[in-house]
């Protein structure tokens, strides 16, 4: 072994995401969802936020905090990192319902692109929400969220 062999071929160690609670780890999926196509606006942080208000979780606290909370951590994993580990804090009786809150915000501009739809089949996947059910809840959402034209 050379002398900078441990140094130089060193596996590097992956960053594993661990949210403070329950309103966090909702928090940053929905901001990861928001952000799908590398922008977020104030349109989508008060669409989140207005969410919040309706979420018996976020009863008594400031749904603004923890999007903040959710905008620092952003920048330091990836999206994949943040709903990984943000699933993982989620109680799996919780996981549905946290999956079809992120359906409202693709559908809230009435268009789900290719990227929010990746994110979704990962999300269900990593979620343990079988075909059958995670597409009953996109029917839904569906339904929900029709704009009329």
């Amino acid at each position: 072994m050379g002398l900078f062999d441990n140094m130089f071929n060193s596996v590097p160690t992956e960053k594993k995401y661990v949210p403070e609670d329950t309103r966090e780890a909702y928090a940053v999926v929905l901001y990861c969802c928001a952000n799908a196509e590398g922008n977020i606006g104030d349109e989508e942080i008060i669409f989140i936020d207005t969410l919040f208000q309706t979420m018996a979780i976020f009863k008594d606290h400031d749904g603004a905090e923890y999007l903040q909370i959710a905008e620092r951590v952003y920048s330091n994993y990836s999206s994949h990192e943040l709903i990984e580990g943000s699933i993982n804090c989620v109680k799996e009786n919780l996981r549905p319902q946290l999956f079809c809150y992120c359906c409202d915000v693709f559908l809230a501009d009435g268009v789900v692109t290719e990227e929010e739809k990746k994110i979704l089949e990962n999300l269900a996947q990593i979620s343990g929400i079988d075909e059958e059910t995670s597409k009953k809840i996109v029917e839904v959402a569906i339904i929900r969220n029709v704009i009329e034209k």
